[in-house]
């Protein structure tokens, strides 16, 4: 009765245990060893079976060679069907395949297949001993095993001669029926062990794993109803259905709870400011006093190229050695508590970053345990050339203004000037009538007067004077024109004209040059047409045109001979024409073309170019005209820079 409880409880307890979950993958592992250990034992067998059946095929053939070669040679059908027959009922073959050599020395004789043989093309055929009808075989898991060698006579003078082949076939049928008594008893003692195994493992999991496993439940449950976690509670829904290790699970569950919440909301905290880290507009680094990066944001990683997880642990002079000037300062903002600030510091990593500039700002983060800094970096290099510009912009317009008074006031005396040479020259002239009247009431000879005034070149000069005037009124004209502001609607105007007067005052500019001479350079002009009007702002156009001009007297500066603008203006469709300002000076490199465009960019000195000129003159051919502005350089040989122009503006 004792022993008939004792079993319930065993049971009981085995039933849910992880005890007997154990056993269940320990059995299926120790099953599938003894399957694997079982068929190689099967295998070792076969294969002893099978060199066993070469072996006895070896002694046939050492047995029937001289036999089977003298029966050919001397022509002996009947013998040699006797020693075939005979040998077909060895239990080791299933088939005999002779080939017999053809030979002028030797009489013709027919090769003999008897049983199952592999035909010339490999099949497996059987021959009928007694028919010789043939039969191939399918769907078979027979396989042969051959045995194949030569058969040779030898002659009175010791000398050997091929007079034919032959194959004894075996199969895995023959070898398998050899071992099939050794393939039972092992299956036999793979079971009676398997199941002696098993029961063993299962009351040794019982004494060995799954009581101690209750009693460690036990004293963890104590544990966590007082000691530790007072007021938590172990709830299980269905008991039965649950292992120790649900149990041990649950307890300990109660047990961090509180720690789990803890640490879900350490994780939530951590992730916000990492958040509010990446999500910072600056470039962002934090380091610790000896100078091992802490944090690394996103904006960073797109300055550096380089990753959160290949900075983060490693010292920032290593990462970042653009911030080895600045260094010190870490040291400094940790020891005076204090935030230091650098406006348009430059970290320098390559020749393009020469010229950027960047605002750097260092917070310190005190603590005890390990105090920080947080590196801002700003990128203002955009920022500082914007008002930089904006301050030249307003120095221009300065200018422009009083550019624009000191023409008008310039007007007056060239009125002045103009009119009073165009009076002299008039009152010179002998033909006009109330000049004759005057000099016959002087008794003076007007024609001998004006003949004098030609030889000593007075009217000369006078007309020279004239000419001059004219010519200083039209530049001042046309620089009136030019500081005047764009109109808000396009009109119409005449292309040559616009390109006249933006040569005019190409030349007057360069006239004031010191380095090099408008007069200098031969200009050529090959224009479409005397006259081309198209829908546009001509101020604008003007302004694109006098700015390639100059630039294109900047590149001649270094020639010292045949220095040459060209100007070129065709039709190139129904409604587009298409203008080309070239230069013979020292062109550009491709590096150099790919960028001429960008704003701010610019190959002349410190002072002399802003690097928006042929930014503007784009924005200007292409997004308010709707044209194109391409360009093509060689260097030294020269550059070409192509203006489509659409006569007609589409309608928005």
């Amino acid at each position: 009765m004792i022993a008939l409880q004792k079993h319930k409880e065993i049971s009981s307890i085995l039933k849910h245990s992880i005890t007997k979950k154990l056993l269940v993958v320990a059995f299926s592992v120790y099953l599938i060893l003894t399957i694997i250990v079982t068929l190689f034992h099967m295998q070792i067998e076969y294969k002893s079976s099978k060199k066993q059946t070469m072996a006895a095929l070896k002694n046939l053939q050492e047995m029937i060679h001289e036999s089977i070669g003298q029966a050919i040679w001397e022509f002996n059908t009947p013998q040699l069907d006797t020693i075939l027959k005979g040998l077909y009922s060895n239990q080791f073959l299933v088939g005999i395949k002779l080939q017999i050599s053809q030979n002028s020395a030797i009489p013709e004789l027919s090769d003999k297949d008897i049983g199952l043989v592999h035909d010339a093309q490999g099949q497996l055929v059987f021959y009928d001993p007694i028919t010789q009808q043939r039969e191939v075989i399918k769907n078979t898991l027979e396989r042969l095993i051959p045995d194949q060698f030569d058969i040779y006579h030898t002659n009175s003078m010791n000398k050997q001669q091929l007079i034919g082949k032959m194959s004894l076939y075996s199969s895995n049928r023959i070898v398998f029926n050899q071992v099939k008594t050794s393939f039972m008893l092992l299956i036999i003692n793979a079971i009676i062990k398997t199941i002696g195994l098993w029961v063993l493992f299962l009351w040794s999991g019982y004494y060995y794993i799954s009581r101690p496993l209750i009693q460690l439940t036990e004293a963890i449950k104590k544990l966590s109803a007082g000691d530790w976690a007072a007021g938590l509670k172990t709830t299980l829904s269905n008991s039965k259905n649950k292992t120790e290790i649900n149990t041990l699970f649950e307890s300990f569950n109660d047990m961090t709870h509180k720690l789990y919440k803890t640490q879900g909301k350490l994780e939530q905290s951590k992730n916000r400011l990492d958040n509010i880290f990446d999500t910072m507009p600056s470039a962002l680094i934090s380091v610790d006093k000896q100078g091992i990066i802490r944090g690394w944001n996103k904006h960073i990683t797109i300055e550096t190229s380089i990753d959160a997880k290949n900075a983060l642990g490693h010292k920032i002079t290593e990462i970042y050695p653009a911030f080895n000037e600045h260094i010190s300062l870490i040291d400094e903002s940790l020891k005076t508590k204090h935030e230091y600030q650098i406006n348009n510091a430059k970290l320098t990593k390559s020749a393009e970053d020469q010229q950027r500039l960047f605002n750097i700002s260092i917070y310190p983060i005190i603590s005890e345990t390990n105090p920080e800094v947080v590196i801002r970096i700003d990128d203002v290099t955009e920022q500082v050339r914007n008002e930089n510009e904006l301050a030249q912009v307003e120095k221009l317009a300065s200018v422009g203004a009083s550019i624009a008074g000191v023409a008008h006031e310039i007007n007056n005396p060239l009125g002045s000037i103009m009119q009073g040479t165009q009076n002299i020259i008039r009152r010179l002239d002998p033909n006009l009538e109330a000049n004759k009247t005057a000099a016959a009431e002087l008794k003076l000879d007007l024609n001998m007067q004006y003949q004098y005034l030609e030889k000593r070149e007075i009217i000369g000069f006078l007309n020279s004077i004239r000419e001059a005037g004219e010519r200083a009124t039209s530049i001042v004209k046309n620089m009136l024109k030019f500081t005047r502001r764009s109109t808000d609607n396009m009109s119409t105007h005449d292309l040559v004209e616009i390109i006249n007067d933006g040569i005019q005052l190409a030349s007057s500019d360069f006239s004031l040059q010191t380095r090099i001479d408008f007069k200098q350079i031969n200009l050529v002009k090959n224009l479409y047409t005397d006259h081309v009007d198209i829908e546009c702002f001509a101020m604008e156009i003007q302004q694109v045109i006098l700015n390639l001009l100059k630039n294109a007297a900047h590149a001649l500066e270094s020639k010292t001979t045949q220095r040459e603008i060209t100007i070129n203006l065709t039709k190139v469709a129904d409604e587009k024409l298409c203008l080309v300002i070239g230069d013979n000076g020292h062109g550009m490199s491709e590096e150099i073309k790919k960028k001429i465009f960008q704003p701010f960019f610019t190959t002349k000195p410190v002072g002399v170019g802003t690097g928006l000129g042929l930014s503007i003159c784009k924005n200007i051919i292409v997004q308010k005209h709707h044209g194109l502005m391409e360009v093509e350089s060689t260097e030294n040989v020269g550059t070409k820079f192509v203006l489509t122009l659409p006569i007609k503006q589409p309608v928005q």
